[in-house]
């Protein structure tokens, strides 16, 4: 499990403890899942990380070949009221 601190409609920033380790050459899939239950699983790779406390990382999760009907998906989850 992971903490997203922001998310658009290219990227999402995420905090995690420091026992995840990531290979930034492997492709990874993001399962999100929002309040109202809906969830997405988007491809991705990790574009950088950086240690933000003895404990935690943060991480720039990158979306790679996101198809168009996901992509709308996401962008209703992010325009949401």
């Amino acid at each position: 499990n992971v903490k997203v601190k922001r998310l658009s409609g290219d990227y999402l920033l995420f905090v995690c403890d420091n026992s995840y380790t990531f290979n930034m050459a492997n492709p990874y899939k993001m399962r999100l899942q929002f309040e109202d239950g809906e969830v997405l699983i988007l491809n991705g790779r990790i574009t950088y990380s950086y240690p933000v406390s003895d404990n935690c990382i943060y991480c720039k999760y990158t979306f790679v070949n996101i198809p168009e009907a996901t992509r709308d998906k996401l962008f209703r989850q992010i325009f949401r009221k």
